[in-house]
């Protein structure tokens, strides 16, 4: 989160550009026979605004584990002027485990200049895979540690001081811990794509499997956020600030595990967004509200 704030006009302007984003996205998914979902914040968005969070800066969206590694497939292949797909299958040092960022070309958005590199740098839609979360107690949370473990490893191979919301005693043992092996990891010359490629194997277990729940892989806290599939499908779309995007089918289950009372507005001071350290519309500076 950031104690900066974005001015009206700026912020509007680059919620447009995500709206075009979406719509662009949606059509690809239509045209190539691919489900997707909003999740999180854009979730809670279009259930409680019937659009983006008023002051929300990101789009979120996610997919099943098959249809997100059908995505990847169809975009590594896919020419296009205007978008560029990151990901670990597309580049070996990006350092998130099964998530996605669909950059609009000639754009900048970085949210820490000291840290910028080409996996964050434009304006993006994220996009996270919800594989198949194993039935059994002991295989799921087996299946949920050792993602987590591994995720969080690739990310701190690039990255020695991340966010960190703790106070106090844990604030501190965190930092030295990260900062610790994070030292180790550059000292062995280990790369994100070492763990990457064990948390996919467990990530992906599953998914030729029909099992009960989804779960993104990758959360801040292990099994964080899981569906059971009877909430998930069959998807269905509902209106999104003019637009028709795709929700889970009971996506009040989903906010009300997620949120808890998801209805009520946070005070000013909690409406967080990630204000960046540099933002550039390049030739979207002029785009405009489309009509309703």
């Amino acid at each position: 989160m950031s104690e900066k704030k974005y001015d009206s006009e700026t912020l509007e302007r680059l919620q447009e550009i995500l709206r075009m984003m979406l719509a662009d996205f949606d059509k690809i998914c239509e045209d190539n026979d691919i489900d997707y979902f909003l999740v999180g914040g854009s979730l809670l968005g279009a259930i409680r605004h019937n659009g983006m969070i008023p002051w929300d800066d990101d789009i979120d969206i996610g997919m099943t584990g098959k249809d997100y590694d059908k995505f990847i497939q169809i975009m590594k292949k896919r020419e296009s002027d205007k978008y560029t797909l990151i990901s670990s299958e597309t580049n070996k040092e990006f350092p998130y485990l099964r998530s996605a960022g669909f950059m609009l070309n000639g754009t900048k958005f970085i949210k820490d200049i000291s840290i910028m590199d080409e996996t964050s740098s434009s304006i993006v839609v994220d996009i996270i895979a919800f594989d198949n979360l194993a039935d059994g107690k002991l295989k799921s949370i087996s299946q949920g540690l050792q993602t987590f473990f591994y995720g969080k490893s690739a990310f701190l191979t690039t990255l020695n001081n991340p966010t960190n919301h703790r106070k106090g005693i844990s604030k501190i043992v965190t930092t030295v811990m990260i900062k610790t092996l994070h030292g180790l990891f550059k000292l062995f010359k280990v790369t994100p794509h070492f763990f990457i490629n064990k948390g996919n194997k467990i990530a992906t277990k599953y998914n030729i499997l029909e099992t009960g729940r989804v779960m993104y892989m990758n959360e801040s806290k292990p099994f964080l956020v899981t569906i059971k599939k009877k909430n998930l499908f069959p998807i269905k779309k509902i209106p999104f600030d003019g637009l028709m995007i795709s929700v889970p089918n009971n996506p009040e289950q989903y906010l009300l595990e997620r949120y808890g009372d998801y209805k009520t507005l946070p005070p000013e001071s909690e409406q967080y967004n990630h204000f960046p350290d540099v933002l550039d519309f390049g030739e979207y500076k002029n785009l405009r509200r489309r009509e309703q």
